[in-house]
């Protein structure tokens, strides 16, 4: 049964929005020279090159230029040198490590990631956490070369493909997420996705995206690997948008 399970990061597995805010600043301040910094409105969804070009605009620098490179170039050092500090002021999400573990013990499952973070903070943040280990980071997408989640999704799937010698068409794709860009991406046509209602949105909210499902949380690591292996199973999407897939119990 192959199937590529590409899992979000932020909201998803981890939390580290004080981190990330704190390393933003400082780059406005460092680089940018800002005496009193200000930052775009959180939100899920965004790349952070998007991220990054909005902080530079904010505090009134050309975000077209090349200052914005320098700034994910600092802002990735800040990440990936303070592993210490993400563990401080991040958390693993409530079932996150078992559900990885769970996934990627699955036979025939390849296990990426789909994330708006550069792939250097992407592995910064697992790697902290000890969650590094469950993603075959070959299979992945990042924002630092796609400016949505679809591009990202995309991306990942054509690396899956390369390295499995084989393509992972939509179908054979499943995207675990947390926000409705995340859903969007089923709705466009891109993958399946198994939205994870440990994020900003709801699950209302993810289902009217477009989700194929959607789970509480990750607590429950039987209900996961059942809406896995179903997904598995089932080559086209199970049901209408929003409906758990067959054999889900407690989702």
């Amino acid at each position: 049964m192959p199937l590529l399970l590409l899992w979000d990061i932020d909201h998803t597995l981890v939390t580290t929005t004080r981190f990330d805010r704190r390393a933003y600043l400082a780059v406005a301040t460092r680089l940018l020279g800002a005496a009193d910094p200000v930052l775009p409105p959180s939100g899920a969804g965004r790349t952070e090159p998007h991220t990054m070009a909005e902080t530079v605009r904010l505090n009134g620098a050309d975000p077209g230029g090349p200052l914005v490179g320098r700034a994910l170039e600092l802002f990735g050092d800040l990440v990936a040198g303070d592993p210490e500090g993400l563990r401080a002021q991040g958390r693993v999400l409530p079932g996150a490590r078992e559900a990885m573990a769970a996934a990627a013990a699955l036979p025939g499952v390849r296990i990426g990631v789909a994330t708006g973070n550069l792939r250097s903070v992407a592995r910064a943040k697992l790697a902290a956490f000890g969650l590094d280990r469950h993603v075959e980071w070959a299979c992945g997408g990042y924002g630092d070369t796609a400016a949505t989640k679809a591009g990202v999704v995309l991306q990942a799937r054509h690396a899956a493909g390369l390295r499995a010698g084989r393509g992972f068409p939509a179908g054979e794709t499943l995207l675990v997420g947390d926000s409705p860009s995340d859903a969007a991406v089923a709705a466009a046509g891109h993958a399946r996705v198994l939205g994870v209602a440990t994020g900003r949105a709801d699950a209302g909210a993810l289902v009217r995206a477009g989700a194929d499902a959607v789970l509480a949380d990750l607590r429950d690591t039987r209900a996961f690997t059942a809406a896995v292996l179903s997904f598995a199973r089932h080559r086209s999407p199970p049901g209408p948008p929003g409906t758990a897939p067959p054999e889900v119990p407690g989702s």
